[in-house]
């Protein structure tokens, strides 16, 4: 089956221009134009841009800052919500430099064999808006077993990695612009596995770095065939995602999720896990390797090169890092900590440790 991406609009990526051409008329046209931005929008984005002009980073682009003004803006809160934008925009960055987030695919261009055993992965085929469509079946994935093969460490970072992987310009090509994407999380066999020691810990401290540091790339993420169990587990796990992200989320039960996936993405477009009449294969390079039938974890999977993987060293807190790294002082400006009033889901000092 073809890849048929359509909503997508040809601009070079960020990487290697100067800000100035980043931010330039055609360009942000582009933007806009992929984005469906509004005249408002579009000067509040003129404004983020206004603001942020000090950070010479290739995410200081507007195909990037669009995606936090999308996520975080709106007009009910009109300034301390552009505050907002700008403020977890910063922190994006100043994440990206205190773990060296730019380099991660050069450090790890190939993972191991043996992760291709956790069922996700980007497809071919799109939605029915032209966007491109991920599948996660977390619940038929042995993620306890990865677990205590890899440890907690080699297991958040090969998460980030996917994400930073499909996020990054060089995936779907650097003249190619992708606005977001639909995400479907199929928890079918999950169970009370899944609260096993350290599964748990892990998802937060994923989701965290992923809503803050990747934020605006998910348009909905639709959530199918949920047991009875997935109630304990949700329980716990809504807290570890803010409330924009639990409303965006859309529930299709083991009797009605085809209806509900078919008003999205057309059947024949899914993986035969997922629909019978499903067609779909991975994207073309490492999500073709990636396996979505689940079963226990094979760590004698032929091809495997080590055990651990690990690759984020540093367990410097944001905040004090940026009073410590002389890169980030020259980076950032104004309050680098979290503003209570911007965002009260968490308390000022911000850790991402691995």
């Amino acid at each position: 089956m073809a890849i048929k991406l359509s909503r997508t609009t040809c601009a070079k990526s960020s990487l290697g221009l100067s800000l100035e051409k980043r931010w330039s008329i055609d360009r942000f046209s582009a933007m806009s134009r992929l984005w469906d931005l509004t005249e408002k929008d579009e000067a509040n984005v003129r404004h983020i841009e206004q603001t942020i002009r000090d950070v010479d980073h290739w995410k200081n682009d507007p195909f990037e800052v669009v995606r936090y003004y999308k996520e975080y803006y709106t007009s009910k809160n009109h300034e301390t919500s552009l505050k907002k934008v700008e403020t977890v925009w910063r922190h994006m960055v100043q994440w990206r430099l205190d773990y060296d987030a730019d380099t991660l695919l050069q450090r790890n261009p190939k993972p191991d064999p043996l992760w291709t055993q956790l069922p996700c992965k980007m497809l071919e085929t799109c939605d029915r808006d032209g966007d491109p469509v991920f599948v996660d079946r977390v619940g038929i994935g042995d993620s306890f077993g990865i677990l205590k093969h890899f440890g907690v460490d080699a297991f958040a970072d090969h998460i980030i990695w996917i994400r930073e992987f499909h996020c990054h310009p060089s995936f779907w090509g650097y003249n190619n612009q992708v606005r977001n994407f639909t995400v479907i999380i199929d928890l079918l066999g999950l169970s009370s596995g899944h609260l096993r020691p350290g599964l748990l810990p892990l998802l937060q401290k994923t989701a965290r770095v992923q809503q803050d540091c990747y934020a605006g790339w998910e348009k909905r993420i639709i959530i199918i065939r949920a047991p009875a169990i997935f109630k304990i587990i949700w329980a716990i796990a809504k807290h570890f995602f803010d409330k924009h992200v639990q409303d965006a989320l859309i529930f299709g039960t083991k009797h009605d999720y085809l209806d509900v996936l078919e008003e999205y993405v057309e059947l024949e477009d899914l993986p035969p896990e997922i629909a019978p009449q499903g067609k779909a294969k991975g994207y073309p390079g490492y999500f073709q390797q990636v396996s979505l039938q689940g079963g226990s974890f094979q760590p004698d999977l032929i091809g495997s090169t080590t055990s651990k993987n690990s690759q984020w060293e540093p367990t410097t807190s944001i905040t004090n890092a940026c009073a410590a790294n002389v890169k980030t002082k020259v980076l950032m400006k104004g309050q680098y900590s979290w503003d209570p009033v911007l965002d009260n889901r968490m308390s000022v000092n911000v850790v991402y440790q691995f």
